[in-house]
């Protein structure tokens, strides 16, 4: 029973890649019956189930079932990270991560602030104790912060933590620009919108879009910054 739940989930996961999401949705919920069933055993694998329904919930704009299954997945991890900090607190965080997406997504900014920054107090100290693991989930949760506080018109907490998250971001560029281009891409995108609130120099706005545009390797990141280089930098010439 228990690998024919986890062939479900991953069945899930492919349907859900592959925007077939009603089918992604039975596979899940079935991985989660027999998960539940088996839940005093295999509460690790019920607790990722309810992740990935949370994923596909928030994709779907079904923002009340995603919250369920996150804080349930969320209340899982808490319990297991008694027992086994070391295997499970890393989940702790990444579901909190999930959670604060959510929140964000549903204007809840204040939720949403506090998941972030539980989320981040979790992932420094993981990070003091195994930088090459965790020091990329560091620097996302700082963007995703960043993002936060820009939308709330914190203008000066935003570029604090955006700043952050570009040192460690252009520090895993140096060693490795496949993997880490587009995150770089990414905190720099908000860095710039960050400049463009603040009315900074057009130069040194244009100096970060193409950095961007230089580091960004996904098709869509690149076309953002072109399209702001058009606008920002040849109008400012």
């Amino acid at each position: 029973m228990p690998d024919v739940a986890m062939i479900l989930n991953n069945l899930g996961l492919l349907y859900r890649d592959t925007q077939r999401l009603s089918e992604a949705e039975l596979a899940f919920q079935e991985a989660l019956t027999i998960r539940r069933q088996l839940a005093q055993v295999y509460m690790p694998d019920m607790a990722t189930t309810l992740n990935n329904l949370g994923v596909l919930y928030r994709d779907t704009q079904r923002f009340s079932e995603a919250e369920l299954a996150y804080q349930e997945a969320l209340t899982t991890y808490r319990q297991l990270a008694q027992a086994n900090p070391q295997a499970y607190v890393p989940d702790v965080a990444m579901t909190l991560t999930n959670l604060g997406l959510l929140y964000r997504d549903t204007q809840r900014f204040s939720e949403a602030g506090q998941a972030f920054q539980e989320a981040l107090t979790i992932r420094r100290q993981l990070a003091q104790a195994n930088p090459q693991a965790y020091l990329p989930h560091m620097a996302m949760t700082l963007n995703s912060l960043g993002i936060l506080r820009l939308a709330q018109e914190d203008l000066q907490q935003a570029q604090m933590l955006i700043t952050e998250a570009l040192t460690i971001r252009r520090a895993l560029w140096k060693h490795h620009a496949g993997a880490y281009g587009d995150g770089l891409a990414q905190s720099l995108a908000v860095e710039i919108l960050i400049l463009q609130r603040k009315k900074e120099a057009v130069t040194l706005i244009c100096e970060q879009l193409h950095e961007m545009a230089n580091v960004a390797r996904g098709e869509n990141l690149k076309q953002w910054a072109k399209e702001r280089t058009g606008e920002v930098c040849n109008r400012g010439q």
